[in-house]
């Protein structure tokens, strides 16, 4: 049961990777602090 719970916890963070990698390489990310994050998340 263990190796099932981890084999899918690696197949989730394996895929939240990939997906951020494709966000990077589409220029769909921003440099900041997290002050600068929760700034923008107040304004939205």
């Amino acid at each position: 049961m263990q190796q099932r719970l981890q084999q899918r916890r690696r197949v989730k963070h394996k895929q939240m990777v990939k997906e951020a990698e494709q966000d990077y390489a589409q220029g769909q990310c921003q440099r900041g602090t997290v002050t600068d994050l929760m700034a923008e998340l107040d304004t939205e």
